[in-house]
């Protein structure tokens, strides 16, 4: 007997709160990516571009910003 992948739950939506359903169980974690821009810590066009990219998976979690220049950790990350 073989598994139809369709009956994974993994492929089924959920509803993980009032008025929001995903359409899947797919969660892209956060990563860093450094490309932010390292005078202003805006994100970029390639910040968008690389999650537009991912964002028919599932839920994306972008990377961690700094809400202060203490929390700044390195080049390129992005910041509030």
């Amino acid at each position: 007997m073989s598994a139809n992948i369709a009956d994974y739950k993994l492929f089924t939506p959920i509803k993980v709160a009032p008025g929001l359903t995903l359409k899947n169980r797919i969660v892209f974690s956060p990563c860093t990516r450094a490309r932010s821009d390292t005078k202003t810590r805006a994100p970029t066009d390639e910040n968008v571009k690389y999650y537009k990219d991912r964002a028919s998976a599932g839920l994306i979690m972008s990377e961690g910003c700094a809400v202060s220049e203490l929390g700044y950790g390195w080049r390129g990350a992005p910041a509030l």
